[in-house]
């Protein structure tokens, strides 16, 4: 028996309204490939300045584009605001150099020293062990 045929539905504004949310938040969360693009690489050759503009520009045209939709013209406000508290919540933006995560399987000095007399003191005893057994 065919699987049953999926009901199709007409684009609804809610749609529209999703669209335009996930078109704006993948801008927004593309704006370093921009920037980093050799398209704009004359804007200026200060790395700020020039996301700062390109920011500024990228913000007033996807404006633009929300203002074609009934219900948009607030959406780019509200994702720069989760972007935001997204960062803020995960400690920042990740512009910093990360920390180095320590090495757990690298033993230090104290630890190889520490093995080494374990190593002997288990040989001590089964060399007893063996003599008791003979």
């Amino acid at each position: 028996m065919p699987p049953p045929k999926p009901t199709k539905s007409a684009f609804t504004p809610d749609h529209s309204l999703g669209l335009v949310r996930h078109v704006v938040a993948s801008a927004l969360a593309n704006r370093g490939a921009l920037v980093s693009s050799p398209l704009f690489a004359d804007v200026n050759s200060n790395y700020t300045y020039r996301y700062n503009a390109i920011n500024s520009k990228l913000k007033s045209a996807l404006q633009g584009f929300c203002r074609q939709f009934p219900g948009a013209e607030e959406v780019v406000k509200e994702e720069i605001a989760k972007l935001s508290s997204k960062a803020s919540i995960e400690g920042g933006a990740a512009r910093g150099k990360k920390r180095k995560a320590a090495d757990v399987s690298a033993p230090n000095k104290k630890a190889r020293k520490g093995t080494s007399e374990v190593d002997e003191l288990a040989e001590e005893e089964l060399e007893i062990k063996v003599e008791v057994e003979h």
